[in-house]
């Protein structure tokens, strides 16, 4: 797939006209108050309850990353200060005993009489190795506290990434909501003027059976249609209601706040061919970057533990169940690529087939008005037709909202961010 720019404008000034992309859905009330696509993302932004939560995270980690070091750092200086004081004394003591033996001239009697001192020296000595010995059990703790340290640091790092990462995955789940309600919208229309049909229709049949014309069968048949498509119709209301409370409550508004979407305009949403998508995706996935990190310290503990073979295999054969789930995240990252490129040409391909379907139905429809207009053709006929257009639209619509979120997943996907768990 050679590389191309995705500029949706461009494909309806091609396929279509272009003022298609800011045709606001009708409403049947006035509201005050008209949501933009850009103050919903950042009103999500500011006041998503998720993204509160990983701040609360950050923060715990980050508090834990300077209590570490602290930590750390009091150790350290206790080590270091405590050995070089022992070192000290144990050097004092030493050459005192050495300053008394030859003060004896190797006088056995001389050397006798200082027994007790002599005795008290060694035992000191004794006990200044003692504390040596326990500063190492020491210095084992602080490598310890080193590595919890370093954890930490990693850990940091890491919630700082994904909490950058959470505000492309809640921005891209605010299109995809905010895209939904304006199909919603469409939909509710056509299907308000679906019902009107029906009902039109239903008065025509009860006409037609009144003069001998139809029988009560078929009335009850567009009696039970009218009914249907008014359930739908309140189906599709409830629906927008639900997603109304949840835009509201993204945004923090009240849940049941009156709401109304203004029409949006895609800006141009950039994508390479699937080659360079996989390789910008591994560069900057967090999953393979831990793997790593995990590779490159276990190569640094051999060569800390480099005289204990055992100790050595142990790690070895760690780092070779940590290659292989990181070529089993690669190989996972590469299908998931490939299922959403797949997932992007059908949505390209579904635009054509909607724009096309669109523009018969728009010629038929300017047909049925020539014919009406005749007295060629019904009132009726022509307002079916004009259903028919106006259904078209609306699924056109619809195809260029999911052409344009296709997009942006595999967009998303260029920064190792994958909004469905990635499988093998």
């Amino acid at each position: 797939m050679k590389r191309n720019i995705v500029v949706l404008t461009l494909i309806l000034a091609l396929l279509f006209p272009s003022s298609l992309l800011a045709i606001a859905p009708q409403t049947d009330e006035v509201q005050p108050y008209a949501l933009m696509l850009k103050e919903a993302i950042d009103l999500t932004l500011k006041n998503s309850p998720d993204l509160q939560k990983a701040d609360v995270m950050v923060g715990l980690v980050e508090r834990g990353k300077i209590d570490s070091k602290n930590l750390y750092r009091n150790v350290d200086t206790g080590v270091r200060g405590g050995i070089g004081n022992l070192k000290q004394q144990l050097k004092a003591t030493e050459a005192k005993q050495a300053y008394l033996v030859a003060q004896t001239g190797g006088n056995p009697e001389s050397l006798r009489l200082l027994t007790p001192e002599l005795t008290a020296l060694e035992v000191q000595k004794q006990a200044i190795t003692y504390s040596l010995s326990g500063l190492d059990i020491l210095k084992d703790a602080r490598d310890d506290i080193e590595d919890v340290k370093e954890g930490f640091e990693d850990g940091y790092d890491d919630a700082l990434r994904i909490r950058k990462d959470a505000d492309k995955k809640i921005s891209f789940g605010v299109e995809k909501l905010y895209l939904s309600m304006l199909s919603l919208q469409d939909f509710i229309v056509v299907q308000k003027d679906n019902v009107s049909l029906q009902q039109r229709l239903r008065e025509i049949e009860e006409i037609k059976y009144q003069n001998g014309l139809s029988t009560a069968v078929d009335v009850a048949k567009a009696s039970q249609k009218v009914r249907d498509e008014e359930e739908r119709l309140n189906d599709l209301k409830n629906t927008y209601v639900l997603l109304t409370y949840q835009m509201n409550r993204n945004i923090g508004r009240e849940w049941d706040a009156p709401l109304v979407l203004a029409p949006t305009v895609f800006d141009p949403v950039e994508i390479g061919d699937i080659e360079e998508v996989y390789e910008k995706a591994l560069e900057a996935s967090l999953e393979v970057e831990q793997y790593n990190r995990t590779i490159h310290d276990k190569e640094h503990d051999i060569i800390k533990n480099k005289r204990h073979s055992d100790v050595v295999n142990k790690i070895k054969l760690q780092i070779q169940d940590t290659e292989l789930k990181l070529e089993q995240t690669k190989y996972n990252i590469q299908n998931t690529l490939e299922g959403l490129r797949y997932q992007y040409r059908n949505a390209q391909k579904m635009v054509v087939n909607k724009t096309n379907k669109y523009g018969t139905t728009k010629v038929e429809y300017e047909q049925a008005k020539v014919l009406c207009k005749q007295e060629m053709g019904l009132q009726v006929q022509l307002e079916g037709s004009e259903l028919l257009m106006k259904k078209a639209k609306s699924e056109y619509l619809k195809a260029l909202y999911d052409y344009y979120l296709a997009t942006r997943e595999l967009q998303i996907a260029q920064d190792g961010i994958f909004l469905a768990e990635v499988k093998a």
